[in-house]
């Protein structure tokens, strides 16, 4: 895995051209805006980050309980809570 920081302005220019040449990273860190923007437009796909963070959640910590709220489709707030409370 390489991790490569990226200007935030830097950031449209920088997914368009990975798009068009068909080689978009695995993951990537987006501001709120851009991440709504992107799934709007299909760059990245709401459904298959939603599995992920269930399949997170599911294989937890025993000592840490995950309490999500939201959708897929709007906010989703995560916090994590000690001793599985």
């Amino acid at each position: 895995m390489r991790l490569v920081g990226v200007d935030e302005d830097r950031l449209p220019a920088l997914v368009r051209a990975a798009r068009a040449g068909g080689r978009m990273p695995d993951v990537m860190t987006l501001p709120l805006a851009a991440a709504q923007s992107y799934a709007k437009d299909g760059v990245t796909d709401p459904e298959a980050a939603a599995r992920v963070v269930g399949r997170l959640a599911r294989t937890r910590s025993p000592s840490v309980r995950w309490r999500c709220s939201g959708t897929v489709s709007g906010p989703s707030r995560c916090r994590a809570t000690a001793g599985g409370s």
